[in-house]
């Protein structure tokens, strides 16, 4: 989401979610959670969800690797919640969750985030953006059939 829009907006972290090394692939502790998050929560309108890793590889493949991530989740939302609005974003190793080098540092680090967003500002307007394109930092936006935008 481009800043200018974040600006305008408050968003709300519902969950957090840690990936396997070097993969798109849930730790079995995240998977059993999100199975709860499915069952528990009703999303609808906004969501953002953000994907990191770890420090570890070039800076480059993580971006990508932080974006699979983050689509990942938006693919299983989007299957239980088809009229929500779901934008991915694929932030690599910043920010870190928790610093420094450990395997347990390492691995809070490769998480998703997903948050809801509220308008702050009236005037904010964002035009439906074409499903199947990307941002210039690379965002992949999930839209509902028929959805007018933010």
């Amino acid at each position: 989401m481009p800043d200018d829009y974040k600006d305008a907006m408050e968003s709300v972290l519902l969950a957090r979610f840690h990936f396997e090394f070097d993969s798109t692939t849930l730790t079995p502790t995240s998977q059993r959670e999100m199975a709860s998050f499915l069952e528990g929560e009703d999303l609808a309108g906004r969501v953002l969800i953000v994907g990191y890793t770890d420090h570890i590889g070039p800076e480059s493949y993580n971006i990508s690797l932080s974006q699979r991530r983050a689509d990942a989740i938006a693919g299983q939302l989007h299957l239980a919640w088809p009229k929500a609005r779901f934008l991915t974003e694929g932030h690599g190793i910043y920010p870190k969750l928790v610093d420094g080098t450990t395997d347990e540092a390492r691995a809070a680090n490769r998480r998703a985030e997903i948050f809801t967003w509220r308008q702050t500002n009236e005037r904010l307007y964002r035009p439906r953006p074409d499903s199947t394109k990307r941002d210039a930092k690379g965002a992949r936006s999930f839209w509902p059939d028929g959805a007018q935008g933010w």
